[in-house]
């Protein structure tokens, strides 16, 4: 019979425990992702002049399972205490919706995206607004070129992964040079 030390919800002050048995393996692996926990920080913001302003910050810890926006919006809405409905939103005011893109910690964890929080009704007023204007605009737009723009809006959200699967490729072809020289 072998023993295994089994990290606990209590491993984070220093405590193990020795687990005996066939599904010890498998204690192991759970207590370890519970333990890999990301921080992000998520921007209050109320709109002032039209624009959305940061009024405060929050830093919420969330493991692999709750890195979706019902999940941030959970933990969000705990930590401020608010009854209010919030809306994830982008540094350009769009809502983050809960699509397969937004779910996992790679989406949430990149330090280079502003995330923000704020009122549902903030931002359905100020939605209606830029779709009056924006209908202005469109109207002098052929619809092809609005909907080349929307393709590579999404096709630009996927860059960060597109450009680490290119390095991997690279580093591929480098080692196989290497091997042929």
């Amino acid at each position: 019979m072998h023993s295994f030390l089994q990290h606990t919800g209590a491993a984070a002050s220093g405590r193990t425990q020795e687990v005996d048995g066939p599904h010890s393996g498998t204690a192991i692996h759970t207590a370890t992702r519970l333990q890999q926990q990301t921080i992000a920080n998520v921007f209050l913001a109320d709109l002032v002049g039209g624009k959305w302003t940061p009024q405060k910050t929050v830093a919420i810890r969330f493991n692999e399972h709750e890195a979706s926006v019902p999940g941030i919006l959970a933990k969000v809405q705990d930590a401020v205490g608010g009854e209010e409905v919030l809306i994830l939103t982008d540094g350009q005011g769009n809502e983050i919706l809960d699509t397969e893109g937004t779910k996992g910690s790679t989406y949430w964890k990149q330090n280079s995206r502003k995330v923000f929080d704020v009122p549902e009704q903030q931002f359905l007023e100020i939605r209606s607004k830029k779709r009056r204007f924006s209908q202005r605009d469109d109207d002098s737009q052929p619809p092809e070129v609005l909907e080349r723009t929307e393709e590579v809006v999404l096709a630009s959200q996927d860059l960060p992964e597109v450009a680490q699967t290119i390095r991997r490729l690279k580093n591929v072809q480098q080692s196989r040079m290497h091997l042929l020289a």
